[in-house]
């Protein structure tokens, strides 16, 4: 029983620290590519035929809808103590942010 407890202890310290690890990535990946991606967005679409704009701006669609997804993920992670619910503060905060600019898609 009490090598059950310990095993349990050390999973949960590991998920906390995998979570935050992954809370902290994304969140240095807001902070470097929001200007782009939501520049892109914004952007008019090309008068002619420019296949690398097209594809930035698929790519940056996709990733706008997946930061709405992980919005929406951090609504119970920003009620937890500790570096994950501080990060899922900081991320959730900066995605409001973004999501009110008037200039995102």
């Amino acid at each position: 029983m009490v090598i059950f407890g310990l095993i349990q202890v050390v999973c949960v310290f590991y998920a906390r620290r995998h979570l935050n690890v992954a809370l902290v990535t994304i969140l240095k990946l807001v902070k470097s590519f929001r200007a782009s991606i939501f520049s892109t967005l914004s952007s008019t679409p090309p008068v002619s035929v420019d296949l690398e704009a097209e594809h930035r701006l698929e790519r940056c669609s996709i990733c706008f809808q997946e930061l709405e997804k992980i919005n929406a993920g951090l609504i119970s992670l920003t009620r937890r103590e500790g570096k994950v619910g501080r990060s899922a503060r900081e991320l959730s905060l900066l995605l409001q942010d973004i999501f009110k600019t008037p200039s995102s898609v």
